[in-house]
């Protein structure tokens, strides 16, 4: 894992509980310059959160900010917010 990515994992992880979903895929673009891509989100959010299932994970990206006619930001948030929300210690 590269240094930029690693820093951004960390940083995910202490935003993690003061930001929503939707406010660190937001965070993500700023850190890589653009767009973030389904399979770079799957990455960042299963590496930053590993208590999030992967199932959950995936299924996010069925937000409308990956794919044309893909679900609300409600329904993106629903399904990771209270995953990002728990208190879990990371290493």
């Amino acid at each position: 894992m590269n240094d930029s990515r690693e820093q951004l994992i960390v940083r995910l992880r202490s935003e993690a509980g003061k930001c929503s979903a939707i406010e660190l895929v937001i965070l993500c673009q700023n850190d890589m310059g653009g767009v973030i891509s389904p399979s770079q989100f799957i990455h960042l959010f299963f590496d930053a959160f590993p208590h999030i299932p992967l199932r959950a994970i995936i299924r996010a990206t069925g937000w409308k900010y990956f794919r044309d006619e893909g679900f609300s930001d409600d329904v993106f948030s629903e399904l990771l917010d209270p995953w990002i929300n728990k208190q879990i210690p990371f290493k």
